[in-house]
């Protein structure tokens, strides 16, 4: 596991299922086995300052054909497009964010456009929670209303 723990970029990657590891801000709880999620300001503002965020939330990555050896230590065909890319599963928590009133998150097609409205995350205990898979999808932008 590879934590990233930083004011503006934080980052789980690797197992994260269950109630796994968490960041300052950043709890996920996974139905995939390996996947990479991330969070970052794009605005410079450490994560609990800042709106909007951008999450990405990824398992599997793999292009088509791609063919790995025996040992599964390097590939012998590195395949070619379309890459396939597996959206991770489960719940994200966005905790710690000063001031929020209200969280909600505008899933990103892939082109970056947006894929349906904006679904607004549920207030809890922990922080912000809100699904990921629903819609399929590995990348967010979330409105923090404060």
């Amino acid at each position: 596991m590879v934590v990233v723990n930083t004011p503006r970029s934080q980052a789980l990657i690797g197992y994260c299922g269950g109630l796994g590891p968490a960041t300052e801000n950043l709890e996920a709880g996974v139905n995939v086995p390996c996947c990479a999620i991330t969070a970052n300001s794009p605005d410079g503002k450490p994560i609990a300052d800042a709106d909007p965020l951008v999450v990405t939330a990824t398992a599997r990555v793999a292009n088509s054909g791609m063919e790995w050896n025996e040992q599964r230590t390097s590939l012998t065909v590195w395949g070619k497009p379309p890459t396939c890319i597996e959206p991770a599963t489960g719940e994200l928590v966005l905790k710690n964010l000063r001031g929020a009133r209200s969280v909600s998150v505008q899933p990103l097609d892939g082109a970056g456009c947006p894929l349906g409205g904006s679904i607004p995350a549920r207030q809890s205990g922990q922080g912000w929670t809100f699904r990921l898979g629903e819609p399929a999808t590995t990348w967010f932008v979330v409105a923090v209303g404060r």
